[in-house]
């Protein structure tokens, strides 16, 4: 379409002021964030097994922080006990929050 065409390339290292892209005019002030649970079987099995993955504006998370597989796919257990510090309206410390 040609639109936000560029007179020179953009510079990573130096922001051009005069520049026609710029991200947060084109980005939403708001995201999108969807946490889907899925309940998947093993063929031949009758036993199902809950995972959580996460996308972010269609973006899929990788979820390394409870054992995320190449698929963004972690095990509901493992998600719920890596969200322990939040259910646990954290611990207290809410100096955290504002640091």
């Amino acid at each position: 379409m040609g639109l936000f065409k560029q007179a020179k390339p953009l510079d990573p290292a130096k922001i051009d002021v005069g520049r026609t892209w710029i991200t947060s005019r084109l980005t939403p002030f708001s995201a999108r964030m969807v946490v889907e649970r899925l309940s998947c079987g093993t063929k031949g099995q009758k036993k199902t097994r809950s995972f959580v993955r996460i996308l972010v504006n269609d973006a899929l998370q990788p979820l390394e922080f409870c054992g995320g597989d190449k698929d963004g796919l972690c095990t509901l257990d493992a998600f719920v006990e890596s969200q322990a510090y939040a259910r646990n309206n954290g611990n207290g410390d809410f100096e955290k929050c504002f640091s």
